[in-house]
């Protein structure tokens, strides 16, 4: 009996070593690129004889050229730290290196560091670069911004507009982390309101009013915030922005304010 299964093994043994050889070991895919620590991605390796067939049920070794950076169990590649390594799947003599970057993302830097916008509407670019824990950029890292206080100052894609005086903070986010840029927006006090004295219209007609707003510099204020009131709509009335429309004949005023500071032009509207 003890014969009979000696035999077995022998016979077995012999049946291995006619089998196929293996030639190369193709691993998909071809690159590994992970951006977050604990993130993985498994390997499938293919063993191949020299005509390209594939040989299946073999018993593989893999290894990480850098354990401190990657880690591999059967296939699956695990990320431990920012880095490049290679892992290696090997049968006998024969073996299959696949390239691994590890870019976990470690701190995010902005250009500018700090911004003020001056006047509502005003805008400002910032830049920003996100760094791993090696001080390499991370390229393509998609960033999400948002803003503290949207009613202060909003933002879209790096580009922030002014909405109110205030301050606020710009956030950008990857993953879990997160930077921030101090946002001042300062809005110019008018300390004059220049328009026209007076303005004559013939009815059905329109005419735009053309203020100017001023600071105590006497510096203008393009982006000033303006307001228009018509004394009398029944001679004629004024939108948002400052266009006068004659209605009937007669005499009327249209006040232009900004902050506390007013103006005042006399309307005439002929038949």
């Amino acid at each position: 009996m003890r014969a009979v299964k000696t035999l077995s093994v022998a016979v077995a043994l012999m049946v291995a070593a006619c089998g196929p050889k293996v030639a190369s070991i193709e691993v998909t895919p071809k690159t590994v690129d992970l951006s977050k620590k604990a993130d993985a991605v498994t390997l499938v390796a293919t063993p191949k004889d020299a005509q390209g067939n594939k040989i299946e049920n073999l018993a593989l070794a893999w290894s990480s050229g850098d354990a401190k950076v990657a880690t591999v169990d059967n296939g699956k590649v695990a990320a431990v730290d920012s880095g490049e390594t290679q892992i290696k799947v090997t049968f006998e003599q024969i073996s299959a290196t696949v390239p691994v970057k590890i870019s976990i993302p470690a701190s995010i830097s902005f250009a500018p560091a700090a911004v003020t916008l001056e006047g509502l509407g005003s805008k400002a670019h910032v830049t920003a670069k996100v760094m791993d824990s090696k001080g390499k950029e991370v390229k393509g890292a998609k960033l999400a911004w948002s803003a503290a206080d949207a009613k202060i100052a909003s933002v879209n894609g790096g580009e922030i507009t002014a909405m109110a005086a205030g301050e606020t903070q710009i956030v950008a986010q990857v993953g879990d982390l997160k930077g921030q840029v101090k946002v001042t927006v300062a809005v110019p006090v008018p300390a004059t309101v220049e328009a026209e004295k007076n303005l004559e219209i013939k009815a059905g007609e329109t005419a735009p009013l053309k203020p100017v707003v001023k600071d105590a510099e006497g510096k203008e204020l393009a982006a000033a915030a303006l307001t228009f009131v018509s004394a009398d709509e029944k001679i004629a009335t004024v939108d948002a922005a400052g266009v006068v429309k004659a209605v009937a004949k007669g005499k009327t005023r249209v006040t232009i304010t900004a902050g506390d500071k007013t103006a005042t032009v006399e309307i005439k509207v002929k038949k």
